[in-house]
């Protein structure tokens, strides 16, 4: 399915109190989703339930970027990366 199908059933499935992780590109520039790396921002996780504020939506980042920001981390956490 594409975005077009996570934008239609996502968030119907996350009123109805599903959690949904959406690996399709719809959900990964709203900025009250939350994009997770579990390797790099699992904490960010918290905040995505409805009884936290969420919207019960978890986006993935591309597959690029994903690998991307687990060998950057170390980098930024010792150095500061200000951009890629």
């Amino acid at each position: 399915a594409g975005g077009d199908t996570s934008k239609e059933f996502a968030p119907k499935a996350a009123e109805a109190g599903c959690l949904v992780i959406d690996n399709s590109s719809a959900y990964r520039m709203d900025a009250d989703v939350p994009l997770i790396v579990p390797e790099v921002n699992a904490d960010a996780v918290s905040g995505v339930t409805r009884a936290n504020g969420g919207r019960n939506i978890i986006a993935n980042p591309n597959c690029s970027t994903a690998q991307l920001v687990v060998a950057l981390k170390p980098l930024h956490e010792a150095f500061g990366v200000r951009r890629v």
